[in-house]
């Protein structure tokens, strides 16, 4: 993760017994970070994760060569004569 260029300007207060906050503090110590260093490390991959989530898998090669391969896959068929036909109409679109 890249490492922040600007400094911070807001605060985030978490509760935590004494017995929590000493093992956040040996935990970065252990990595040679302070507390806020650790925390906003393990904030930022918590949220990555959370987020990425949410977002579709990127495609693989397997799933472009695919998609690639079906492209123009229509042409010469009697679809577009069998939709105009549908539709009553010899011009569905512009292209031709």
């Amino acid at each position: 993760m890249a490492k922040a260029t600007t400094r911070a300007s807001g605060r985030i207060e978490v509760r935590a017994s004494p017995k929590r906050t000493a093992r956040y503090r040996a935990a970065a110590g252990r990595g040679g970070l302070t507390l806020s260093e650790w925390a906003r490390r393990k904030l930022d991959d918590a949220a990555e994760a959370d987020l990425a989530a949410e977002l579709p898998a990127e495609p693989t090669d397997a799933d472009v060569s695919e998609a690639l391969r079906a492209r123009g896959a229509l042409r010469g068929s009697t679809l577009r004569a069998r939709v105009a036909g549908a539709r009553g109409s010899t011009a569905w679109t512009s292209r031709s």
